[in-house]
């Protein structure tokens, strides 16, 4: 695997070996003496509070559609929310 294929991880034992980047915030075996190494690169902590301030919002919002204008509104609103929260969480 080439660097640019993923990342070069070194265990304390010395060994240094590649991972693919979907590992990225996860742990591997190292090949060498196959101890778990933890791999850096995962999301940071702002990521997941963004995430939750969205989910919040997209919570109220649905409450709001839903008094204002019934279960449609309120479905419609959940959906694209939801849609929205999806497809942030995907592309990071």
């Amino acid at each position: 695997m080439s660097a640019a294929d993923g990342d070069e991880v070194a265990c304390p034992c010395g060994q240094v070996f590649d991972v693919p980047r979907s590992l990225r915030g996860g742990i591997a075996n190292c090949p060498q003496c196959r101890q778990a190494v933890k791999i850096g690169g995962g999301h940071d902590p702002l990521f997941y509070a963004l995430v939750g301030a969205g989910v919040l919002a997209v919570l109220i919002a649905t409450a709001i559609a839903g008094w204002a204008g019934g279960f449609t509104a309120a479905a419609i609103t959940f959906v694209v929310g939801a849609g929205i929260l999806g497809l942030m969480a995907v592309l990071s």
